[in-house]
């Protein structure tokens, strides 16, 4: 009974919206799956089987890449883990610490080697995905320190994302950080802007640079004129507040040109390129080499 009692008060934690849950047997079989998963996770992590894989980001107009969004990628037994089950959980136990500060730390040093390596990187910028609970990490500031003295990236190319839903249910806690990373010259991004309930108090409060309009927006764009229109209002507010834009999810030529007449500065998805290796990367950088023109981020 008291096990049971627990388990449906965990998820009912899990839904900040609901005011109680009643137990049922698939709580049990949940509890253990993540009980397994974050065992596995632990072990896989310290055996190295975690990687950054690399998502270029494109000038809408000149389709040259201006930037890279790092992405934690878990491969366990060749099997790929999907990001939006390891992540929360990461999240829920507290794993998302060192998980996210090692992240961060290989995704500074990898660019620095890059900017070292093709000189087209130099002028480039990196997104790094950043949870709330690491923004609410007491020596979050110093590893930041840490990191930009050892790699000596010029900090204004070095974009944080944050998602609008961790805002949501955070902003109060994270508004005095988000100023002192500020503080550094570091750029900061609203990822899956729109999907929540107060996009625009975030803009006013929030030292934000970068809007990255949800990619649900983007491929409701051929279909449905109310996304055409919420793409358009957003790319109308941002040019007034002098914030940048990304349309993240790009995957078809008519998305394309919608928003380069919508005049969005960057662009992300699977029809330009999908997330890659350190390897595969490389490789794509040096057949480009000759073709690049990079923007400033």
């Amino acid at each position: 009974m008291l096990q049971a009692a627990e388990l449906a008060v965990h998820q009912c934690r899990r839904s900040p919206n609901t005011s109680y849950t009643i137990f049922n047997h698939e709580f049990k079989a949940y509890a253990s799956r993540q009980l397994e998963l974050d065992n596995q996770m632990r072990r896989d992590f310290n055996d190295r089987k975690f990687q950054l894989y690399y998502q270029p980001i494109f000038g809408a107009e000149t389709l040259k890449i201006v930037g890279f969004e790092s992405l934690i990628r878990w491969y366990n037994n060749t099997q790929l883990i999907s990001n939006f089950e390891f992540i929360p959980l990461a999240e829920e136990t507290g794993f998302i610490i060192p998980l996210g500060t090692w992240g961060f730390g290989q995704a500074c040093w990898q660019f620095q080697q890059w900017r070292s390596q093709f000189p087209q990187v130099a002028s480039m910028f990196i997104n790094i995905n950043v949870s709330v609970i690491q923004l609410m990490q007491p020596n979050l500031l110093s590893q930041i320190d840490h990191i930009l003295k050892v790699t000596e990236i010029p900090p204004q190319q070095i974009q944080l994302e944050i998602t609008e839903t961790a805002l949501m249910n955070n902003a109060e806690d994270i508004t005095d950080i988000l100023k002192q990373i500020k503080s550094r010259k570091i750029n900061l991004c609203i990822d899956d802007f729109g999907t929540g309930y107060s996009s625009l108090s975030y803009l006013h409060n929030f030292p934000f640079d970068t809007i990255k309009v949800d990619k649900s927006f983007i491929s409701g764009m051929e279909r449905d004129q109310k996304s055409v229109e919420i793409v358009r209002t957003i790319a109308l507010m941002a040019n007034c507040l002098d914030i940048n834009l990304v349309a993240e999810g790009v995957e078809t030529q008519g998305q394309l040109r919608q928003l380069q007449n919508l005049k969005y500065q960057t662009i992300q998805g699977y029809l330009l390129a999908q997330p890659m290796s350190v390897a595969a990367l490389e490789d794509y950088l040096q057949r480009q080499h000759h073709n690049f023109c990079p923007e400033a981020g």
